[in-house]
């Protein structure tokens, strides 16, 4: 009876780990973040085939987002050569879970995916009506994938052991009450 339960308890605690690891991979627990506002009032996103943010803003100026600050710049030619996919915001999860805490009242929005043999990339970029730009990044490797997966089964594992020495205890307790 004791193995049974135990083995039980691991096998529900690898089973737990399973589906948090899921979850973690699609990108339920990644948060939106804020960028930095461009020198003039943002009206357009655009995203090019390096996953550079453009944003057309008054007047028909460019600004490129680098990752660290805004630069005037003008979009490339090859913008949409098939590379990558590049469509409006499917407005769905996990990028727009309760758990992200997404922009509310989104009035554009971007998003793109790379896909390679070991590597998969997501970025989302919105712009709200209070022209704050806001990015979700989700970047998955298939390496740190392996290593995720085995750290949330082996969690798992511990949690269904824990919960198996937490049952056992009690029952020790009850027969020496008897």
């Amino acid at each position: 009876m004791r193995i049974r339960r135990l083995i039980i308890l691991l096998l529900l605690g690898f089973i737990l780990g399973f589906v948090v690891w899921q979850i973690d991979r699609h990108g339920y627990f990644v948060k939106w973040e804020n960028l930095p506002i461009p020198p003039s009032k943002p009206n357009k996103l655009i995203i090019s085939r390096e996953f550079d943010l453009y944003v057309e803003a008054n007047e028909n100026v460019i600004f490129l987002w680098d990752g660290r600050e805004w630069s005037e710049g003008t979009v490339p030619e090859d913008i949409n050569d098939g590379w990558q996919i590049s469509i409006p915001c499917k407005h769905a999860w996990p990028e727009f879970s309760p758990f992200s805490k997404p922009p509310k009242y989104v009035i554009s929005c971007v998003q793109d995916e790379g896909i390679y043999a070991e590597f998969f990339n997501k970025h989302v970029y919105s712009l709200d009506d209070h022209y704050q730009i806001w990015q979700w990044e989700l970047l998955r490797h298939g390496f740190s994938d392996l290593l995720n997966l085995i750290k949330f089964l082996l969690l798992g594992g511990v949690l269904g052991f824990a919960g198996w020495l937490v049952l056992e205890r009690r029952n020790a307790k009850e027969q020496v009450h008897k």
